[in-house]
């Protein structure tokens, strides 16, 4: 029986004593009318004194905005409240209702790419103002992980995201995560994906190479949810660029759920270590297709080291 998340677990942590003790609050979204994919990170990284702070708004078509700022102020904890005080912006994630209701607002500045790969090419970007107000409202069971200190949240996303003085309402399908432990992003490639199809099924999927055959996380329909162990992935990435396609195979070889997976577009992270390495962390607004006809939206991401 899938485990539920423990409400006290929505507040911070006291760190463990690992170099890259990191605890990271995700939430991202898709909507339909107009086209918008956004995701937010928190990821604190006490022991290194600092946070990792990420937003990315992606519009097919449009250029990508983008706020990457990888050694930002740790968060200041205020009530329900975490505050991160940015050179030039300033985040606030709450707690509303532990496990049903989290709200995310960011105002300041922000950069803006025609070309995704650009972010992974360290370029500067052309500057823009970004101001997000939305709500991650639960609306499936959360999942508490087994192995780790995990878990995720189906939710609906709504509220607003303005893009130099250009207001866009979002409204959609969403998900939001909250883990804490090591995170070493230079010692494993991973990919991670959580998607809603139109009949109402959730998915969440986690799998890595180097555990094949096994996957982690859940199919959720009409309020049963049932545990995934095994699964597969693949992905197209053609030379010095991001992945162009993937297909997922989510339960047992012999009767796997196989989706197609068609990114829209990338909200992507180029990722240093103290001693030089290099990981490619590429996050796609995507579209998703079963074998048997459905369809649905979500975020998958690729962490993919430069060996």
């Amino acid at each position: 029986m899938p485990t539920l998340p423990d409400p006290r677990d929505e507040s911070p942590h006291a760190p463990g004593d690992e170099p890259f003790w990191n605890e990271s609050w995700y939430f991202d979204g898709v909507s339909a009318d107009p086209e918008i994919g956004v995701y937010v990170r928190l990821g604190n990284v006490p022991n290194q004194g600092s946070c990792l702070y990420t937003v990315a708004v992606v519009r097919p078509g449009k250029p990508t905005v983008m706020v990457t700022d990888y050694a930002g102020p740790p968060p200041v904890l205020q009530d329900r409240r975490q505050i991160v005080h940015g050179t030039d912006y300033e985040a606030v994630q709450e707690c509303v209702t532990a496990l049903s209701d989290f709200r995310v607002q960011f105002t300041g500045a922000a950069r803006q790419y025609t070309e995704d790969m650009a972010v992974l090419r360290a370029e500067a970007g052309t500057p823009v103002t970004l101001k997000l107000d939305l709500r991650w409202i639960t609306d499936a069971q959360p999942y508490a992980w087994q192995a780790l200190t995990r878990y995720e949240i189906p939710c609906r996303v709504e509220g607003t995201v303005v893009i130099d003085g250009d207001e866009i309402t979002v409204a959609g399908p969403g998900q939001r995560d909250h883990s804490w432990g090591a995170r070493d992003w230079w010692a494993h490639d991973w990919m991670w994906s959580a998607f809603h199809l139109t009949d109402g099924t959730r998915v969440h999927a986690v799998m890595l190479p180097d555990m094949p055959g096994v996957a982690i996380g859940y199919l959720q329909t009409g309020g049963e949810i049932t545990e995934l162990t095994t699964g597969s992935s693949t992905y197209d990435k053609p030379a010095d660029t991001l992945v162009s396609a993937a297909v997922l195979r989510l339960g047992e070889p012999d009767d796997a759920l196989v989706i197609e997976v068609s990114p829209r577009g990338f909200g992507p992270l180029r990722l240093e270590a103290p001693d030089g390495r290099v990981t490619h962390f590429q996050r796609a607004m995507a579209d998703f297709r079963t074998a048997d006809g459905r369809s649905g939206v979500g975020w998958i991401e690729w962490n993919i080291n430069q060996r």
